[in-house]
């Protein structure tokens, strides 16, 4: 059994099949999903309305880089995995650990990730 199995999970991704596929995913892991947000506006929406057990937060959205976000959920104490198309995540992301999962997902990619952020 996953990691995942009843917890609430957060997806900022601003790519419509990409967020589908990662909704699809994280579910059969057994994951409720909270979103998908396809901005950091609706994300900080629904981080702020709904109780979440961790978050999938896509570094890159609409050119921004959703690195303000992902401080202020690790400031909240929420596991947190990056998503990233691009080889930039570890300049951007210095001084973080947090769980990084290119694109494209795969299953086990994203149960790995989540293995890691639910550790601690």
């Amino acid at each position: 059994m996953s990691a995942l199995a009843d917890r609430t999970v957060l997806v900022l991704e601003d790519e419509p099949l990409v967020a589908m596929m990662a909704v699809d995913m994280l579910e059969q892991l057994g994951a409720r999903v909270a979103g998908p947000a396809g901005t950091l506006e609706e994300a900080r929406e629904v981080a702020g309305s709904q109780a979440l057990d961790a978050a999938l937060i896509d570094l890159n959205i609409a050119g921004t880089l959703s690195v303000d976000f992902l401080d202020e959920l690790v400031a909240r104490g929420l596991p947190v995995v990056v998503a990233t198309g691009y080889g930039a995540a570890n300049e951007a992301l210095a001084g973080r650990d947090l769980p990084v999962v290119g694109k494209p997902y795969t299953l086990d990619k994203l149960d790995a990730a989540f293995q890691k952020a639910l550790a601690g």
